[in-house]
């Protein structure tokens, strides 16, 4: 008890001082990253030498991540200061420059397509896609913090069309549209690289408005990463929250929770979430999701990604199981994929950690 204490005041004091540190050196725009990094390893340095290897540092890994962002970019120049503004400002320039476009090495040929010139938003990460299959001039764009863009002409203007939601920096992670009716549009909410989201969205006017449908409790950090609308019955919506699936039978109105069973050890206090969701084409009661690994531990079955399916989705009481026969013993995530003109097949795609140690 003794040395949790500690290990607990230790961490307390750690993230106050960083905190300080990161806006203290990253918000003056005389401090090149050779200043801010030097100050930054000898910080972390000290706090090391006096911490146990047990006890996560916090900021540690963002700080890490950073660096390393920024290394490549900055390589040999001291000129360069500041904070992101630098890097926007270059990467603006560079899409805007038909120059700067690369050289098609095969047949298929690409063209930059937006959005072009924004003055009230970063231009980011892309990270879920939308097109219309009765219109592909109509598209739909996520973004990890500037909202949702829409295009109706093909890329040539972009909208974005969560701004009247007044959450700035919105990420979009997923979005999901009823079939029977375009104007019925979800989005899963929040920024993967910090874990946070607000939540699901829905607008029943074409975007013109916004109504939060799933929302959690802020100490959790739930993020939703994936939305699937039930094509035979758009009221019938599941949801990927963490570990959890979430499903609503009456188009958002009010969810349940049908399934918890990922494997966590006791000791692991990161999400080992799930990824990926599809239904079976000829069988909408049948249900498949995949979730990421942990990437420590002795890489066994149990750290493992995992693959579950139901075959009563629809049911009041939803019934689980692991796929387990000729999957690896081992991988760090998968992705699913059904045909709908071989429903009995699912296909998977999986990344496989080669080398991985855990120290103790």
């Amino acid at each position: 008890m003794k040395t949790r204490y500690i290990q607990t005041i230790i961490t307390l004091l750690a993230l106050m001082l960083a905190s300080n540190l990161f806006a203290q050196y990253a918000a003056d725009s005389t401090n090149n990253y050779y200043y801010y990094t030097g100050k930054m390893d000898a910080y972390y340095d000290s706090i090391k030498a006096n911490t146990p290897d047990t006890v996560k540092i916090p900021g540690y890994n963002d700080y890490e991540r950073q660096k390393e962002f920024w290394n490549t970019r900055v390589y040999n120049c001291d000129t360069v200061t500041g904070d992101y503004s630098k890097y926007i400002e270059q990467l603006k320039l560079y899409s805007q420059n038909p120059s700067m476009a690369p050289t098609a090495t095969t047949s298929n040929t690409w063209e930059f397509v937006g959005p072009k010139n924004l003055s009230t938003h970063n231009q980011g990460i892309i990270v879920s896609l939308y097109i219309d299959p009765d219109n592909i001039n109509n598209i739909m764009a996520g973004t990890n913090n500037s909202g949702l863009f829409r295009t109706t002409d093909g890329g040539q203007n972009w909208v974005n069309v969560t701004d009247n939601i007044g959450m700035p920096g919105l990420g979009v992670n997923d979005i999901a549209v009823n079939p029977n009716n375009p104007s019925e549009i979800y989005i899963s909410t929040g920024n993967s690289f910090n874990n946070y989201g607000l939540g699901i969205f829905k607008t029943t006017d074409n975007c013109n408005s916004w109504q939060q449908v799933l929302s959690f409790n802020p100490n959790e950090k739930m993020l939703v990463r994936r939305l699937l609308i039930d094509s035979e019955n758009p009221s019938i919506i599941y949801a990927l929250a963490n570990k959890y699936v979430y499903r609503t039978k009456n188009a958002g109105n009010s969810w349940e929770m049908i399934f918890d069973e990922l494997t966590i050890p006791d000791w692991w206090d990161k999400n080992k979430y799930l990824i990926d969701v599809e239904i079976k084409p000829n069988d909408h009661n049948t249900l498949y999701i995949a979730s990421v690994g942990i990437g420590s531990g002795s890489l066994t079955h149990d750290y493992s990604a995992e693959i579950w399916n139901t075959h009563n989705a629809k049911a009041t009481n939803v019934t689980w199981q692991r796929i387990e026969n000729g999957l690896p013993d081992y991988v760090e995530r998968y992705a699913l994929e059904t045909d709908p003109q071989n429903p009995d097949k699912l296909y998977i795609s999986y990344s496989e950690l080669k080398f991985n140690f855990w120290f103790a």
